[in-house]
């Protein structure tokens, strides 16, 4: 048998504040619904189960920005096996 008791209890949780572009450094308004952003998560799968900490998500305020980070990225075409894009808003 189990026996439980009620207790208040604190939970810390991280919660999203803002978006900031990873090549510009300016901060993405997500409220604005005439704009849109995108976000990049890239990644490899060479290191078998733990090839999930290759992962890395990186947002962008705009095309220029993501085209100067894909340029860079790309100088080394081993660098990844994914480079998937999301054009948010």
């Amino acid at each position: 048998m189990r026996k439980y008791e009620n207790k208040e209890v604190t939970i810390i949780k991280k919660v999203e504040t803002e978006i900031i572009c990873d090549t510009c450094k300016k901060v993405i308004d997500t409220n604005d619904r005439s704009s849109h952003y995108y976000e990049v998560r890239t990644s490899h799968g060479r290191w078998g189960n733990d090839s999930h900490e290759s992962t890395k998500d990186l947002d962008f305020c705009s095309y220029k920005c993501l085209l100067e980070n894909m340029n860079k990225f790309f100088e080394n075409g081993a660098h990844t096996d994914n480079y998937d894009i999301e054009r948010i808003g």
